[in-house]
């Protein structure tokens, strides 16, 4: 008698190249560094000191917000928007090379972000690199009417 029940799992193709070929496998890690020290910056500070095992090899551009770019609650300002036209443009020019394998997008869920993020999943797309979003913070989907909140809400249903 066979299991005729279905996978638990989908199968995903392998990230290093077939036939054991020694092509690196490069991943654009677009994330934090610290200063300032939290969450995000820790956890991409760990990763490089630590290093990526073989095939892995990564690319970095750096998301970090600079003290006077940080507000609370986060707003768009002159500052933050130059900051991440930098980081866009850090994206573009990495994805568009040809020699990115993939992406794995650091995101800070807020209303600001919201737009880099898929900003970021566009370029990657774009360039017919596969991307990874990894999510930091409580995921809490905007309930409200305003420009921003619909924006966010629809932002996120494009990224995933």
């Amino acid at each position: 008698m066979t299991d005729s029940s279905p996978p638990t799992h989908t199968e995903l193709p392998p990230l290093a190249p077939p036939g054991g070929a020694k092509e690196p496998v490069r991943v654009l890690l677009v994330s934090p560094l610290p200063p300032p020290p939290g969450g995000m910056e820790t956890w991409t500070r760990i990763l490089l000191e630590r290093g990526v095992p073989p095939p892995f090899e990564y690319e970095l551009v750096d998301t970090r917000a600079y003290r006077s770019h940080q507000a609370s609650p986060p707003r768009l300002n002159v500052r933050e928007i130059r900051r991440n036209v930098k980081i866009l443009q850090g994206i573009h020019k990495a994805v568009s090379s040809g020699r990115i394998t993939m992406m794995h997008l650091n995101c800070a869920l807020t209303l600001t972000g919201a737009p880099r993020n898929l900003a970021s999943v566009l370029l990657a797309k774009r360039a017919g690199v596969p991307y990874v979003l990894h999510l930091h913070g409580t995921f809490q989907v905007p309930a409200g009417n305003s420009l921003m909140e619909r924006f966010y809400r629809w932002a996120y249903r494009k990224m995933f």
